[in-house]
């Protein structure tokens, strides 16, 4: 099954002074633009076995150094410059949709995850964001 690829979100990003564009597409695959608009790869967010009719990110934001995006009960993190997912993921484990997540900028150590159909915020600790784009642990807060 062929579906046709439309470019849903986008946003610029820079590592280590390296300016990239990342654009997020109807299949949840994120397309990673060097800064002339050359191509510099493709980042599947979810396994070639996973067959989905909608999308299922809900949310894609620059946060800082660091590319966070939602999709069910987790928040995830893209590596731009490895052209890669982060290995970590944070998990809710509670079945709910988590819409948006933030962040916190006095800490960066603190993700927040909002769950607006169940009035719910969830915070997560993190690995420090300013010191790695990409947290290397992930729990969540009680």
């Amino acid at each position: 099954m062929n579906k046709e690829r439309k470019f849903l979100k986008f946003h610029s990003h820079q590592t280590k002074g390296v300016q990239y564009f990342v654009v997020l597409d109807n299949l949840d695959h994120f397309t990673v633009l060097e800064r002339n608009l050359s191509f510099k790869t493709l980042i599947k967010s979810h396994s070639d076995q996973t067959t989905q009719s909608q999308p299922q990110i809900t949310s894609f934001l620059r946060q800082g150094s660091a590319l966070i995006f939602t999709r069910q009960n987790k928040v995830e993190f893209l590596h731009v410059a490895e052209g890669r997912l982060g290995p970590v993921t944070c998990s809710s484990s509670h079945e709910v949709q988590l819409t948006y997540a933030q962040t916190d900028y006095q800490s960066s150590v603190f993700v927040y995850a909002v769950a607006p159909a169940q009035g719910h915020i969830y915070v997560f600790r993190t690995s420090n964001l300013l010191n790695t784009p990409v947290p290397v642990t992930c729990s969540l807060e009680t």
